[in-house]
């Protein structure tokens, strides 16, 4: 049977014949990667953050997606003006299945906000806005290349992203004016960028199959074999969670 991966969803808002409608959206580059990694995609959308745990013991895999900012609320940071798309129903639903996740060891592909969800979820903090804070943090937001690499990424040689990969440097794409600034509890820096941002983190415990990055590797998944390997090797993990 195959694996069952969650993909949290993101909130839009769509026109039809009867109007606007709000909707629970989990984009097709998600589910599809998914897809051709052998897994069985679904969306998840946001519960009351009580329920949340439930959820893993219904699915094998958990993607956590990219979207909107986190509320600063939830890491002591400042409301600057660059914030958007900030929904308290999805910050608690999501950090609620990151801390259940990292407690179970659950298999994890966290992109982007998703990243930065783990991070939060386990005490860390982020930069609000890079443009501000960095000269170059401009270059990390540029959502006209998503659907190439091109910027590289340095990841230690001896982390599991590096192996499943097969390089230290791969090419990213970046959309994003958030970053890590310090790590959470039990995680570690794996991944910077050329001007130091933070691209990706590992958990320091191995039994948790962590892989957070701060790009959007679904962008790139079809056409990019590294970049497809991240989806492969979630498969894989929850196959073997299955099992045990």
């Amino acid at each position: 049977m195959r694996p069952v991966i969650g993909i949290t969803t993101r909130r839009r808002t769509i026109e039809t014949k009867i109007g606007p409608l709000e909707v629970e959206t989990a984009e097709l580059a998600y589910t599809q990667a998914v897809l051709r990694a052998g897994g069985v995609p679904v969306g998840l959308i946001p519960v009351p953050e009580e329920q949340a745990n439930s959820i893993l013991d219904r699915i094998d895999g958990l993607v956590l997606s990219g979207g909107g900012d986190l509320d600063p609320v939830w890491y002591g940071g400042s409301q600057v003006e660059s914030l958007y798309e900030i929904i308290d129903e999805r910050d608690r639903f999501e950090i609620a299945l990151a801390r259940e996740a990292a407690r179970t060891a659950f298999p994890t592909l966290a992109i982007c906000r998703g990243m930065q969800v783990v991070n939060v979820a386990l005490g860390g903090t982020l930069i609000e806005d890079l443009p501000h804070t960095s000269a170059a943090g401009s270059i990390h937001s540029a959502p006209e290349a998503a659907d190439r690499g091109r910027q590289p990424v340095m990841l230690d040689p001896g982390c599991r992203i590096a192996a499943v990969m097969g390089t230290t440097r791969p090419l990213a794409n970046s959309i994003h004016h958030q970053a890590v600034k310090a790590p959470g509890r039990g995680l570690r820096v794996v991944g910077q960028s050329e001007d130091g941002v933070v691209e990706a983190l590992e958990a320091e415990d191995p039994a948790w199959p962590l892989t957070a990055v701060q790009w959007h590797p679904e962008y790139l998944a079809d056409e990019d074999e590294a970049s497809q390997s991240l989806f492969r090797r979630l498969v894989v993990d929850a196959e073997a969670a299955a099992h045990v």
